[in-house]
C-alpha cells in the first residue's frame, strides 16, 4: 500500500488499526473519529511529522509506530490511561524521554536508535513494566534514582552499565504541554490556548511559540480562516515573548494543526500539537446505552417449574434494540441445556426440572453496540411452598 494513511473516520466502532510493512507516506492522523481504539499499529512504513498525543482515544492501550521517519518530541499521552505497549523504534525522534508514570499500566517502552537526548526518567512507580529499551540515543542515569531496583525483566542491566552519569552542564530539554478548549466545534469556534504545563526539569522556558498549519502566530497574524482575539506577545523584563495563552476564532470549517514550540533558557526546543476539528454540522449526539428490563414468571415453585421470559419492558431512549441475549447461570440460553420455547424476539419459556436457584440474566444491544445487562433468581424446590403472609 503506498500513499497517505485513508480515511477511517467513517468506522467509529473500529478496535484494531494495522497497517506495518508498506510504503505509507504523510503525517499520522489523530484519529479523533475512532474513540474505540485500542491498538495502532504503523510498523515499517515511511510516515513524517509529529506523533499526535490521541486525546480522543481513552482505550488505546498499544501504539506501535517504528521504523519510520517521524520527528519531534514523544508526547507524555496524558489521556491515555490505559497504554500497555510503546514502540517508537529507529525513528528521528528528539527532545526528551517523556514523563509516563501516570501509566500505571505500561508493560512495553521500546524507544532505541532514536535522537533523544535525556536523562533517564523515574518509572519506579510503573510496577508492571517488564521491557524498556533505550540504546542508540544520547542519554544519562541521575545519580538519585536507582535504576537497578525496577521491575524490568529484559536486559536492563547491560543497558545501565553503558549509559554514563548525567555531568551538571548536561542540558534537560523543557516539556512541551498545552490545553486547547474546546477541539472541535462549529464556526465561528474561538480556541483558548494555554501553555502554562509546559516546564524545563533544569531551567527556564523563555519563550512559546505557536503556529497554525504552520503559519507562525504574532501580534499581526491574521488569515481568511482564523484571526487572533488578543496579542500573543508580552514584554519580560526587556525580552519579547510569546504568551502562554492565546485565543484563536477560526472561521472556516477545516482540520488546523496547532503546534507549541518552547525554547528553554540553554536554547534547547521541544514540540507537541493538537488538531482543531471545526465543521459546519452539527456534532453527533452521544449514544444512549438502552435499558435492559424483564419479567419471569413465576420466579419460584415446584419443579418442573415454566417460567415465561418477557422483556418487552426493555427498551433503547435514542434507538432500538437489536439483540436480546439470554443466560442461564452465565450459560446462553441455547446451550444452557433446558427446554425452552421461543415465542418472540424478546420473549421466551424455559422449564426448570432440578431444584436450585438460577440466575436469569438478560443483555440487550442497540443498533449503537451498547449494551445494558439485569438479572432475576428463579427458585426451584421440590417441596411446596410455605402459603404467603396473609395480609
Amino acid at each position: 500500500m503506498t500513499g497517505t494513511i485513508p480515511d477511517f473516520s467513517g468506522l467509529s466502532n473500529l478496535v484494531s488499526l494495522e497497517l506495518t510493512h508498506n510504503q505509507l507516506t504523510g503525517e499520522i492522523p489523530n484519529f479523533h473519529n475512532l474513540p474505540k481504539l485500542e491498538r495502532l499499529s504503523f510498523n515499517d512504513n515511511q510516515l513524517t511529522g509529529i506523533i499526535p498525543n490521541f486525546d480522543n482515544l481513552k482505550n488505546l492501550q498499544g501504539i506501535i509506530l517504528s521504523n519510520n521517519q517521524l520527528l519531534g518530541d514523544i508526547p507524555n499521552f496524558n489521556n491515555l490511561k490505559s497504554l500497555r505497549n510503546l514502540q517508537l523504534v529507529s525513528n528521528k525522534l528528539t527532545g526528551n524521554i517523556p514523563i509516563l508514570s501516570m501509566h500505571q499500566d505500561l508493560v512495553i517502552i521500546y524507544l532505541q536508535n532514536n535522537n533523544l537526548i535525556s536523562a533517564i526518567p523515574d518509572f519506579g512507580n510503573l510496577s508492571k513494566l517488564e521491557v524498556l529499551e533505550l540504546r542508540n540515543n544520547t542519554i544519562c542515569k541521575q545519580k538519585n534514582i536507582n535504576y537497578s531496583a525496577w521491575p524490568i525483566k529484559s536486559d536492563w542491566q547491560e543497558q545501565l552499565n553503558e549509559f554514563p552519569f548525567c555531568s551538571e552542564n548536561n542540558n534537560q530539554s523543557p516539556i512541551s504541554s498545552f490545553n486547547a478548549s474546546p477541539e472541535q466545534g462549529q464556526p465561528p469556534l474561538t480556541v483558548t490556548l494555554d501553555a502554562s504545563e509546559s516546564y524545563d526539569p533544569d531551567g527556564t522556558i523563555t519563550s512559546y511559540d505557536w503556529s497554525v498549519n504552520n503559519t507562525l502566530l504574532s501580534l499581526s497574524t491574521d488569515s481568511n480562516n482564523f484571526a487572533l482575539e488578543n496579542p500573543s506577545i508580552e514584554m519580560v523584563g526587556d525580552i519579547t515573548i510569546t504568551k502562554k495563552t492565546s485565543e484563536i476564532t477560526f472561521t472556516s470549517e477545516g482540520e488546523y494543526t496547532i503546534i507549541l514550540t518552547v525554547t528553554d533558557n540553554d536554547g534547547a526546543t521541544a514540540t507537541t500539537q493538537k488538531i482543531i476539528t471545526v465543521t459546519t454540522e452539527t456534532p453527533p449526539t452521544p449514544n444512549q446505552p438502552p435499558i435492559a428490563d424483564f419479567t419471569a414468571s413465576p420466579q419460584q415453585g415446584q419443579a418442573p417449574l415454566k417460567v415465561t421470559l418477557d422483556a418487552n419492558d426493555s427498551y433503547d431512549p435514542d434507538g432500538a434494540i437489536e439483540n436480546y441475549d439470554w443466560s442461564v447461570n452465565n450459560n446462553p440460553l441455547a446451550t444452557a441445556g433446558f427446554e425452552i420455547e421461543i415465542l418472540e424476539t424478546f420473549e421466551n419459556t424455559i422449564t426448570f426440572t432440578s431444584e436450585g436457584e438460577y440466575i436469569v440474566a438478560l443483555t440487550v444491544t442497540d443498533n449503537d453496540g451498547a449494551t445494558a445487562t439485569a438479572q432475576k433468581t428463579i427458585t426451584v424446590t421440590t417441596e411446596t411452598p410455605p402459603p404467603s403472609n396473609p395480609q
